[in-house]
Order: C-alpha cells, then structure tokens, then sequence
C-alpha cells in the first residue's frame, strides 16, 4: 500500500493511505473536488484506501471535528469506495463550504467502506448525497471506466486494478 499523507496538498494515489493531520482552529476536511459544468469528466475516487488520524491529531480526533469532504465549486464529486474509515470522521460525514452553497448539485458516494465512521443513515439529508448507491453506479467511477485506465495505465505496465478491488 503507497502512503499518502494530504496536508493542505492534492495528489492522486491508489490504495492509499490518507492521514488527516491537525489544522490550526479549523475543521479537517478530507476531500474538497470541484468542477465549474456539469458535463466536465472530473471528479476524485478513493478506492481502497485507508482514512486514518495522523499521530499529532490522534489526541483530538473527538474534539476537532473531520469530514469526508465538501462542495468547492457547482459540480463537485467524490466517490468513497472499498475504503476504510477510521474513527474520526463525523456521523453527518460532509460539510458545506458556506451556507447551502452547490448542496443540490454536487455528487458524493460512498460504497462498500469499513470502519466505526461508514454508517451512512446519519449522513446530512442534501439532495447531492447517494447514500444507497448501487454496484452497476459504482462501477462507473472505478479506475478502469471512470479514467479509461484499462486504455492506458495497463500499458504503463504499473500494477492496477481496474474494476472493484473486493469482490
């Protein structure tokens, strides 16, 4: 498994481990995608990979609060598959950027997660919010379908799993 630590910095990583460190007075945001139209192809998929506390926010996981992510722009989307979720993230699991801003328009998802933090019932009630995504949705946003993977990552010769990691 890559470890990734995101700390105010975007990349990209399969199976990785996501560490959420302590910010300064803040909330700890996981996710923050963002695009202008809705027909543009991008989006951010985590798949397989671990959200966990980082050792200097472990401590105040409970008192600071964590979020899965929340809508920067109109048609933000995130997808949260097959992805373990440790015990710091809050039972409403997003967060708006500023008021009801793009609550209606954006896109988040979460499937098949493990961990105390993946129940979805206590989720927020915005009409952007899939809580009973199901398997044939799902597979659209894994790599081999969402970022053509199967086209060009197997050319790469880079180890790769284009469709659902567990069955």
């Amino acid at each position: 498994m890559a470890e990734l630590r995101l700390d105010g910095h975007w990349q990209a990583s399969p199976r990785a481990a996501i560490f959420v460190a302590k910010h300064k007075e803040r909330q700890c945001i996981v996710t923050s995608q963002g695009k202008k139209e809705s027909w543009q192809a991008s989006g951010l998929v985590l798949q397989g990979c671990n959200i966990v506390s980082d050792l200097a926010f472990f401590p105040v996981r409970f008192k600071r609060r964590a979020y899965l992510g929340r809508p920067w722009k109109a048609f933000s989307r995130t997808i949260i598959m097959e992805t373990h979720i440790d015990d710091l993230i809050q039972p409403e699991g997003w967060l708006p950027w500023v008021g009801d801003f793009e609550l209606d328009t954006c896109f988040y998802a979460e499937f098949q997660n493990t961990g105390p933090d993946v129940n979805t019932t206590r989720r927020v009630n915005w009409l952007g919010v899939k809580k009973n995504i199901t398997c044939a949705q799902v597979l659209e946003f894994t790599a081999g379908r969402f970022f053509l993977g199967d086209e060009w990552i197997r050319e790469a010769q880079v180890p790769y799993t284009g469709g659902m990691i567990t069955s």
